[in-house]
């Protein structure tokens, strides 16, 4: 799986405007945000006994991560997530304002134990949790993702899904 470009990007998504906030944070269009953006509850951690993270991600790919998060509950790896760090965070990228907008901004990109995996490292997340991300839409940051060639963020899982005859997810 590769990253989208721009174009597909905003083509699924959307186009929106915004505001430039404090240290690379964006405040987008309210309109954009209450059409587009949706809350979900996922379980995480202990199979057994699973904690539950409350997530705001794009309403494109909240069943994707549902299904994926569904599909890790019923193989018994819920452990394999041990933090989920977020989907819907309005910022540039790296949070620095020369850069354009993190595909975070859009709520379609998810991070995943950003504690044990951060930006920059080589470290990779269980194969199991890869695939499994995968098989709903989402290739991740780590050095053999597919979705960058020099860049390392291992968190990081991005929404690479184009549709069919052109329609929308």
């Amino acid at each position: 799986m590769a990253a989208l470009s721009q174009v597909q990007w905003e083509k699924i998504f959307g186009t929106f405007s915004y505001k430039e906030g404090k240290s690379g944070r964006v405040i987008p269009d309210k309109a954009w945000v209450a059409a587009n953006i949706v809350r979900l509850r996922v379980p995480y951690g202990n199979d057994s006994d699973p904690l539950i993270a409350m997530l705001y991600c794009h309403r494109k790919v909240a069943l994707s991560i549902e299904a994926a998060f569904d599909e890790l509950e019923q193989a018994g790896l819920l452990y394999l997530v041990r933090s989920v760090d977020g989907c819907y965070v309005p910022r540039h990228i790296l949070w620095k304002p020369a850069k354009p907008l993190s595909r975070h901004s859009w709520g379609g990109a998810l991070d995943l134990n950003a504690k044990y995996f951060p930006y920059g490292s080589q470290k990779q997340q269980d194969a199991r949790l890869v695939a499994a991300l995968a098989r709903h839409g989402f290739a991740c940051g780590h050095k053999d993702g597919g979705l960058w060639k020099t860049t390392y963020d291992p968190m990081h899982f991005e929404w690479t899904y184009v549709p069919p005859n052109k329609e929308q997810p």
